[in-house]
C-alpha cells in the first residue's frame, strides 16, 4: 500500500510539472511572427510556421516582440497541420530582427491561406524627425516615376514633396512587403518609395506612415504634375505632328486651359492644335483666330493667354 501511494505521488507530480510547463515541455528555436489580429507564430529555421498559443498565467507571454526577433518558446508538442498549431508557455527574446529576416516563400504561403500580418492606417501625427531639414528653394527639381514615366517639376510643389520625405522618421523595423506605388527623386535625396493606398514612404533607412494630410497633399502633387498632355498640331496636306508633354509643363498648360470660360459658340476656324488631358479634348487656334474650345463651348483668348500657350507649345510641340 505505501508503495503504490508513492508510485501515485510520482505520477500526480509529473502530471503536475507538465500541466504548469515544467521541464517535461520542449525548446523550440525561431522567428517571430504576429498577425494583424494579434496571433503569434513562431517561423524555425527551415521556414516552418506555427502558430502559437498563449499558455503563460499572465497572458501577456509575447508582449514587446517585433515580428522577426529571434525566440526561444517551450512548447508541449505541435499539431500536424499547415501552419501548425502549439501551446507556448514560456517565451525568451534571444535577438532583434526584423520582416526581412522571414522567409519571403512562407509569408507568400500564409498569405495565400489568408493570413494578414500587417493593417495599414495613416498616422494620427506626422512622423517627423526631431531636427527637420529646410532651406532649399523653388529650382529644386524632383522626379517621380509613375506606372513607368518619369515626370520632373520644380517649385512650390517640388519643395512641399521633399520637405515631408526627407524629414520623415523612417524605422528599419517596421519594412513590411507591400510594394510601392511610384518613386520619388530628390536633389536632396533619393529612392523614396511610396504607397498612398497604404499610407507609407520608405527608402533606404526604413519605413514611416504618412497623415491623412500629407497623403492628400502628395495627391495633389501627382494630379498636378505627374499626368501627361497630349499636343496634335494639324498640318495642311501632310501627316499632323503628335507629341507629348509632361511635367510641370504638363500641369500650368492643362491648367490654363482649364481656368477658361467656356459659352460662346463656336465658330467655323479649325483649330491648329488639339490638346488631350485627362479632363477632355481642347481646341485651340493661335494665329489669325485666337481662340480655345471645349465641350461645345468656345472662348477668345487675350493677348496673354495666347503668348502662354504659344510659349508652351513652341518649346514643346514644335
Amino acid at each position: 500500500m505505501k508503495k503504490y501511494l508513492i508510485h501515485l505521488c510520482v505520477m500526480l507530480c509529473a502530471l503536475a510539472l507538465t500541466a504548469c510547463g515544467g521541464e517535461t515541455h520542449s525548446e523550440l528555436e525561431g522567428r517571430y511572427l504576429q498577425t494583424a489580429d494579434g496571433a503569434a507564430l513562431i517561423v524555425t529555421e527551415d521556414g516552418s510556421p506555427i502558430v502559437m498559443s498563449d499558455q503563460s498565467e499572465d497572458g501577456g507571454l509575447f508582449d514587446g516582440l517585433d515580428t522577426g526577433d529571434q525566440i526561444r518558446i517551450t512548447y508541449d508538442g505541435i499539431h500536424d497541420s499547415y501552419p501548425g498549431q502549439t501551446g507556448a508557455y514560456s517565451c525568451e527574446k534571444l535577438a532583434g530582427g526584423s520582416a526581412a529576416d522571414l522567409p519571403e516563400e512562407t509569408l507568400t504561403r500564409l498569405e495565400e491561406l489568408g493570413y494578414v500580418f500587417h493593417a495599414h492606417d495613416p498616422a494620427a501625427e506626422p512622423e517627423t524627425v526631431a531636427d527637420p531639414v529646410s532651406g532649399y528653394c523653388g529650382n529644386t527639381v524632383t522626379e517621380v516615376t509613375l506606372d513607368g514615366e518619369t515626370y520632373s517639376f520644380w517649385g512650390s510643389d517640388s519643395v512641399a514633396l521633399t520637405d515631408i520625405l526627407i524629414n520623415l522618421a523612417y524605422d528599419p523595423n517596421r519594412v513590411c512587403r507591400c510594394p510601392k506605388e511610384f518613386t520619388v527623386d530628390t536633389e536632396f535625396g533619393d529612392g523614396y518609395g511610396v504607397n498612398l493606398t497604404e499610407s507609407f514612404a520608405r527608402c533606404e533607412a526604413g519605413q514611416a506612415d504618412l497623415t491623412a494630410e500629407q497623403m492628400e497633399t502628395i495627391q495633389g502633387i501627382l494630379e498636378r504634375n505627374c499626368s501627361a498632355v497630349t499636343v496634335t498640331r494639324a498640318c495642311l496636306g501632310g501627316e499632323p505632328e503628335v507629341r507629348t508633354v509632361t511635367g510641370q509643363t504638363a500641369a500650368d498648360l492643362t491648367e490654363l486651359l482649364a481656368s477658361l470660360d467656356y459659352i460662346g459658340p463656336l465658330c467655323k476656324c479649325l483649330p491648329e492644335y488639339t490638346v488631350e488631358t485627362t479632363a477632355g479634348s481642347y481646341g485651340v487656334a493661335l494665329s489669325t483666330e485666337q481662340y480655345a474650345r471645349f465641350e461645345g463651348g468656345q472662348v477668345s483668348l487675350t493677348a496673354e493667354q495666347a503668348e502662354a500657350i504659344w510659349g508652351i507649345l513652341d518649346r514643346n510641340c514644335t
